[in-house]
């Protein structure tokens, strides 16, 4: 099996900031043996190692040094096309430079947890003390509401992608979970919902095949059921044991504001809501399992 070198493909090249040099070149290497080829024969043809000097005297003699090297497979397999990346740079190592040396199974590295505060405005139905927002009539006010929440966006490898990422989009926690480093934080059962960020092509490092998958728990600890004002611009009327819809009119007028109305879809003057639950609890032992590689 032979593997040969077709060029350089066009990248940003290295750059030099405040003294220091860094940049990601990517090789084009192609095999005569697509099935069989190895990470191994691929690097062996380019002939650079990670702490090798740059080849070139200009960036060689300024101490810049090959930080990572990254095969690829590029498109079908049967095209025996890689690209190798080499991250280069004379600067204070990176942590995800050391990370990759010190750990060089990408598998057994621990996942990359980031939490954000999300805000957004909602309406508001009722206020601290549980009151609907109406005005000294009766009739429904629309008034919104700030809310925070955080969420939690994690970047982890694995060997394959799961069939677990596809199957719990819109689903929630039926089961507590905890989150630790750098969020220290346990989140009850029904708070968070599962959102898939996408994820990578198949990589190799190593010789270690894996995949980065990227997804974001979204928490909210009033939980993820809903809560809607039972109103509207229309009734139920029974008559013959039959039920009609009909609309709400106030002296043969349509009424412009929704109405309260009770359980049995007609007018009342006490608030009402009708629950929903938009997401079906799961298991999330998948997702507890990688959080606690943190």
């Amino acid at each position: 099996m032979t593997c040969t070198v077709h060029g350089q493909k066009h990248t940003g090249g290295l750059q030099q900031q405040k003294g220091a040099i860094s940049g990601t070149e990517s090789w084009i290497v192609r095999s005569d043996d697509p099935f069989n080829d190895r990470e191994p024969q691929v690097l062996a043809a380019l002939g650079v190692s990670e702490g090798d000097l740059h080849p070139d005297a200009f960036y060689g003699n300024r101490g810049v040094t090959c930080r990572g090297v990254m095969p690829n497979r590029d498109g079908e397999r049967h095209l025996g096309l890689w690209v190798v990346n080499l991250n280069w740079g004379n600067g204070a190592e990176s942590k995800q430079e050391k990370e990759r040396r010190l750990i060089p199974n990408p598998l057994e590295r621990p996942p990359t947890i980031e939490g954000i505060i999300v805000r957004e405005t909602k309406p508001a139905l009722k206020d601290s003390e549980d009151r609907a927002y109406e005005n000294t009539a009766g009739d429904p006010l629309e008034m919104t509401e700030e809310v925070e929440r955080d969420q939690i966006r994690v970047r982890a490898n694995l060997p394959i992608v799961p069939a677990w990422y596809g199957a719990l989009r819109r689903t929630k926690n039926k089961d507590p979970i905890y989150i630790s480093d750098p969020i220290r934080a346990v989140f009850p059962e029904g708070t968070v919902r599962f959102i898939p960020m996408g994820f990578s092509n198949q990589r190799t490092e190593n010789d270690i095949e894996f995949v980065e998958v990227n997804f974001v728990l979204d928490t909210n600890l009033d939980g993820w059921d809903l809560e809607i004002a039972n109103k509207g611009f229309n009734m139920l009327r029974t008559a013959d044991d039959r039920s009609t819809k009909e609309p709400i009119t106030v002296k043969g007028m349509p009424i412009q504001q929704a109405h309260w109305l009770n359980p049995s879809g007609l007018l009342t003057t006490t608030p009402t809501y009708i629950e929903r639950k938009p997401f079906a609890e799961a298991d999330y032992d998948p997702i507890q399992e990688i959080l606690d590689r943190a």
